[in-house]
């Protein structure tokens, strides 16, 4: 079974492979407003759309998500290996109380994807939310940033998120 339909097939009822991000934390420097230091300045959902992509091309394709996605999106080949979708503060929607502090994070394309970051102070740790719609569809949360992160962004998009990569 060597025809192009079989490795479609293949390709399709293989697993998906996802990885974590761990964002950068916002800093009160460079004029920014300083009550959103330690929120992530982004959240990258990304997987590979090819499972079998070996991993030192794996590796390569999810660095340059995270560290130069510019070059990334710029490259037509390099888009069709990765799904990825990329979510940025809306620095409006700040609010804090004595409870938490909380924003929300969009796409930068229409999306019915969002999602919410919070820190939790009675609770004393990081929790998100990813939304379709007023539908909640995960709720992630960690004492520690980089686990809260990681948790928050290893499933990868979606199946019907909308990619930056397309």
């Amino acid at each position: 079974m060597t025809s192009e339909g079989a490795k479609k097939e293949k390709r399709a009822s293989s697993p998906v492979v996802s990885y974590g991000n761990l964002p950068r934390q916002i800093t009160c420097d460079n004029g920014v407003d300083c009550r959103l230091a330690d929120f992530p300045v982004n959240l990258l959902y990304s997987q590979l759309a090819d499972p079998e992509t070996d991993a030192v091309t794996a590796k390569f394709l999810l660095m340059m998500c995270a560290f130069d996605p510019a070059r990334l999106l710029a490259d037509k080949e390099l888009r069709k290996k990765v799904r990825a979708v990329w979510y940025y503060p809306d620095k409006a929607s700040y609010m804090e109380d004595e409870h938490m502090r909380q924003m929300h994070y969009t796409s930068r394309k229409p999306s019915a994807y969002s999602i919410t970051v919070t820190w939790n102070k009675h609770h004393d740790r990081w929790e998100t939310r990813k939304y379709k719609g007023g539908n909640l569809i995960r709720l992630s949360f960690g004492k520690d940033y980089r686990l809260a992160m990681w948790q928050t962004t290893h499933s990868g998009p979606q199946a019907d998120e909308t990619l930056d990569t397309e």
